[in-house]
């Protein structure tokens, strides 16, 4: 069996409860919150944080517990601001990407964007096994559990 990594950044919760549906369905696999040190809440923060994304700017973020290179396959979940990977996503990937052997990327985004991110990601740390998109409407159906069942089979394989 693959030893998996989940390495996520979620401001909301949405992508937090995805890779929490993901590490329930998968049963082993390790899971690390990547932490943003930087306030990105409230009016200013939204704004901000659009900006930064747009701009492909990193950030600082708390260094990984978990060395991508002791597993088979990280998979990498982010929110899409502004059609990009969140700025955290960003610096943990540009830190990491010599140490990653396989990656599958989860995205959650408002509605549109998601082609352009998954995009932006693949040009960092090569063409993922898989990917895996869930909009705004689809976190609130069942439909979100079919689709990570997929992912689950594909990355897996």
């Amino acid at each position: 069996m693959k030893k998996i990594l989940i390495a996520y950044y979620s401001l909301s919760g949405k992508t937090r409860k995805i890779v929490e549906q993901v590490e329930k369905t998968l049963e082993e696999c390790e899971v690390e919150e990547i932490k943003d040190l930087n306030a990105r809440r409230g009016i200013i923060g939204f704004i901000r944080n659009g900006r930064r994304a747009m701009k492909e700017k990193q950030t600082d973020i708390i260094t990984s517990e978990k060395n991508p290179s002791e597993y088979d396959l990280v998979i990498l979940a982010s929110p899409v601001w502004a059609a990009n990977m969140t700025p955290a996503i960003r610096t943990y990937m540009e830190r990491y990407k010599d140490k990653i052997k396989a990656s599958a990327f989860i995205l959650t985004c408002g509605s549109s964007g998601d082609d352009k991110a998954l995009e932006k990601m693949e040009n960092i740390v090569g063409t993922p096994v898989d990917t895996v998109t869930f909009s705004a409407k689809e976190l609130k159906q069942e439909t979100a559990q079919k689709k990570i069942n997929k992912f689950i089979e594909k990355i897996t394989a």
